[in-house]
């Protein structure tokens, strides 16, 4: 699916409404993710004026939290881009239902972007975008080990990354126009944003990526399986009520042959 079919479709799931109710609440979901793991990159980390490392508290908390977050509004997102609807407590599943793994997850994502992007901007950009489908993967697989999602995100991400780069960018106009409106408008640009990149990983990501391709497979089959049993033609008896049925081969021990039941 191309970029502007996925922000039509997006813009379709939120209401099409700005002040709507889904939208609005998109938008708060959007809110809290800001403020929760904007406490890691709103406060400084870096080398201090005599060239001591800084790592401050505020941080630390964005620096682990960040994982558990990005598996909720993932979790969010793709319910929604599959018909359901949008839920202020999923944004916080990932505590409930998996926090190590989604922990570890998002602080491995961060420091290899972070090391690859000492090296040069495009390089850590590249993995950024590599990396970027393995809170969906998570919060979608059987397996949610962190190497498995980080993994399996590197490899379906070859070749798409292009793509998503352009739809993030195709956005960076509707950025600029929401903070204009005192930047509350961001927010309601935010929400679209995320729900259109969870349609990218459900349309152009996920089906393929082998594990899902081999749970849709299964269902296929199962459904060829019954088909046949549901289609079955059964035999009608078209001929002259008032005649005698025909007689029935299977005869009982006496000789006598059983009516036909219809």
């Amino acid at each position: 699916m191309n970029n502007e079919l996925l922000r039509s479709k997006a813009k379709s799931e939120l209401g099409g409404k700005l002040f709507g109710e889904t939208w609005l609440t998109m938008a708060l979901i959007c809110l809290l993710y800001g403020i929760i793991v904007g406490l890691g990159s709103s406060l400084s980390v870096g080398f201090g004026d005599e060239g001591q490392f800084r790592f401050s508290y505020g941080s630390i908390i964005g620096f682990v939290l960040g994982g558990a977050m990005s598996y909720g509004l993932a979790r969010v997102t793709v319910n929604l881009g599959r018909g359901g609807s949008a839920k202020i407590e999923s944004l916080f599943d990932g505590f409930k239902e998996n926090f190590t793994q989604a922990m570890i997850l998002g602080m491995v994502k961060y420091v290899l972007i972070m090391l690859w992007s000492l090296l040069l901007i495009v390089p850590g950009i590249m993995k950024a975008y590599s990396y970027s489908m393995a809170p969906f993967i998570q919060q979608d697989a059987d397996n949610k080990e962190w190497k498995h999602c980080l993994v399996t995100s590197k490899e379906v991400m070859d070749g798409k990354r292009k793509q998503l780069f352009r739809l993030d960018v195709g956005f960076i106009p509707y950025y600029l126009l929401g903070l204009i409106c005192l930047g509350v408008g961001a927010l309601w640009v935010a929400a679209w944003h995320h729900t259109a990149r969870a349609n990218f990983y459900i349309e152009n990501v996920m089906p393929f990526i082998p594990e899902f391709k081999k749970d849709s497979a299964e269902g296929e089959k199962s459904e060829a399986v019954v088909l046949p049993l549901l289609n079955e033609e059964r035999p009608v008896f078209t001929g002259d009520p008032t005649e005698n049925p025909p007689a029935n081969d299977d005869k009982d021990d006496n000789g006598r042959t059983d009516d036909l039941k219809f």
